[in-house]
């Protein structure tokens, strides 16, 4: 059974989310907690500024027990001492399905349509293979999401001007500040979610720009092809007056810029209004800051006048996308089923075997006069015409295999391991 267990920006809010950010080694360590559950297949887990979902293969576990082993664990393992669950959202096998296959055409992002997240899911992949904790169900199901976005935007117009949080972060710079190419911005980051913000102040007319980096040589990098000026980390206190706008993007699980050094800087500024926008998850800016005179500060749930600007160009396209994915979660469900059927024909063949191996010594043993050759033909003849009327009957049961609560009442009448 595959089920998921996650929080988004649907759900939680910013300060929620940041608590149960993964990285690769959370990931790694994470899973070793299910690891001696006999029961567990594998884990894929992916986290980004919106979401933190686990998608999990557990063997013969209802639905109940996975979601609370897994919410159990995450809050242990976060050390989260509140309780969550108004925050997090549980899908069985077929919803885990389809959620996956949106959250990779971009439906489910806060931007719809948005691109970034392919990359994100992609990178969550690879951590998870490394780590050799992806099943070989969860893996197909990782490339048929690949498979289904690529499709839903070949097919339809859901990312045609779609847009990524960056670029809303820009949009919302010029709502605030109409004479946007004449300020002085500072990004401090230069890693993907850095560079999309580079680019979109650059085609909004931009060029006083400077990036910041804990390492310099990517900040001297990034900064040369986007004709911007690199400065070293250290600098940021004495250079920081110089700037209007302020945009944070690093993966730093510790505020990099607090109320108290803010308030220090406002005093030098003389009142001179500040725009700082927080892209991190953790954030990196004191949430404090947006309380001190003449500072605005939006963080990434802050930004919703834009989203919903993107959301309306594009809603006409969901249900088209929508149609596309139902078509593929039944391709995969139908094709999951058919697996987990094989596997029980598989191991009722075995133990028929195995008794009619065990019914042939035993004659041998006894040294009951019998053609052994010709016993073993019998045996092995009417072990196979059973196996395939009990195949033929337990597809018609358990509609070929769609029907798990069947198929584990098949595994326990024939005592399955």
């Amino acid at each position: 059974m595959i089920a998921l267990i996650g929080l988004n920006h649907k759900s939680a809010p910013v300060e929620i989310r940041e608590n149960f950010v993964f990285t690769s080694e959370d990931i790694n360590e994470f899973s070793k907690l299910f690891k001696p559950n006999i029961n567990f297949k594998g884990m894929f887990v992916v986290s980004t500024c919106n979401r933190t979902e686990i998608y999990i293969e557990i063997q013969n576990n209802s639905e109940k027990e996975i979601f609370d082993t897994v919410i159990d664990n995450l809050s242990k393992f976060k050390n989260c001492k509140q309780d969550i669950s108004g925050f997090i959202y549980t899908y069985g096998e077929k919803k885990a399905v389809n959620h996956l296959f949106k959250v990779a055409c971009g439906l489910d992002s806060m931007m719809l349509g948005e691109y970034q997240i392919v990359g994100q899911l992609k990178d969550a992949y690879t951590i998870c293979d490394e780590h050799k904790i992806i099943s070989s169900n969860l893996r197909r199901l990782s490339e048929k999401a690949f498979e289904t976005g690529k499709k839903v935007r070949t097919e339809t117009k859901i990312n045609e001007g779609a847009v990524t949080v960056s670029y809303a972060a820009v949009e919302a710079a010029y709502l605030y500040f109409k004479d946007l190419k004449e300020k002085n911005i500072l990004s401090i980051g230069a890693g993907e979610t850095g560079q999309l913000v580079l680019s979109s102040l650059v085609k909004k007319g931009c060029t006083k720009l400077t990036v910041a980096n804990r390492t310099h040589e990517k900040a001297v990098k990034v900064a040369k092809y986007f004709n911007a000026e690199a400065i070293e980390f250290d600098e940021l206190d004495r250079r920081i007056l110089e700037f209007d706008i302020i945009l944070v993007s690093t993966a730093s699980k510790t505020p990099l810029v607090t109320a108290e050094r803010v308030n220090k800087l406002m005093k030098k500024r003389q009142d001179k209004p500040l725009l700082m926008i927080d892209l991190s998850v953790p954030r990196n800016i004191e949430p404090e800051v947006g309380s001190i005179e003449n500072v605005t500060l939006f963080d990434v749930d802050n930004l919703q006048d834009v989203v919903k600007e993107n959301y309306d160009k594009r809603k006409g396209e969901i249900a088209h996308a929508q149609n596309i994915i139902d078509k593929l979660v039944i391709d995969f469900i139908s094709w999951l089923s058919t697996r987990n059927l094989g596997q029980t024909f598989s191991k009722i063949s075995d133990n028929f075997r195995e008794i009619n191996r065990k019914e042939i010594e035993g004659f041998q043993k006894n040294k009951i006069q019998i053609d052994y050759t010709k016993a073993v033909e019998y045996g092995d003849h009417i072990t196979n015409k059973y196996i395939r009327l009990l195949i033929k009957n337990i597809k018609t049961v358990t509609d070929n295999g769609k029907k798990a609560d069947y198929i584990k009442m098949v595994n326990e009448l024939f005592e399955l391991q």
